[in-house]
């Protein structure tokens, strides 16, 4: 492991304490202003959209996205899946009555037969973010792999609580920026 290998696990560990530490009251009016922006961005965005299912305190996008979806009979959402470990993800398609399973690292997914979509928007959770926009995740690479993989005109949101922000994420050469961060 490298030097700047053992920094970011310090500072993952270190930002995960801080989002876990967060008070369900203040959490949840974070929460609502996350919401607020991100419903704004995504009505002046194209569809399809892809998003995450929240894990470890994570800002959960499924009531926006339900929303979004609902005012418009032709948006798509996708979400990621891991197939594969260490290989980029893919995309299948989730709607509102999607029943899930439970994929690798027992995150929730759609079937594995849900149809492949190719988003234009992407919606990544940050364990912490910079002011270049860069992203901490929780290490494994997979957004990164899968960014590198899509059109370059493809949105990167990135979501985050603000005060998981840092001075400098010091990204490596695999490390994408993302478009734009909404954090609280």
């Amino acid at each position: 492991m490298t030097n700047q290998d053992n920094s970011k696990l310090t500072l993952r560990e270190k930002l995960l304490t801080i989002r876990a530490s967060l008070n369900n009251d203040k959490k949840l009016k974070i929460d609502r202003k996350i919401s607020k922006s991100l419903l704004n961005v995504l009505s002046q965005n194209e569809n399809p959209l892809a998003f995450y299912l929240p894990i470890k305190g994570e800002f959960n996008p499924v009531p926006v996205i339900t929303e979004w979806i609902s005012k418009k009979d032709d948006r798509k959402a996708c979400i990621p899946v891991i197939l594969k470990k260490n290989k980029p993800m893919v995309f299948l398609e989730w709607k509102l009555d999607t029943k899930l399973e439970k994929g690798i690292f027992n995150i929730p997914i759609p079937p594995i037969n849900s149809k492949r979509i190719k988003p234009k928007i992407v919606i990544i959770p940050c364990v912490g973010f910079d002011s270049k926009n860069y992203r901490l995740g929780y290490g494994g690479g997979y957004y990164d792999r899968t960014l590198c993989k899509l059109d370059k005109d493809v949105k990167k949101i990135g979501i985050s609580y603000y005060e998981c922000k840092v001075e400098d994420i010091k990204p490596n050469k695999y490390d994408i920026p993302m478009d734009m961060i909404i954090c609280s």
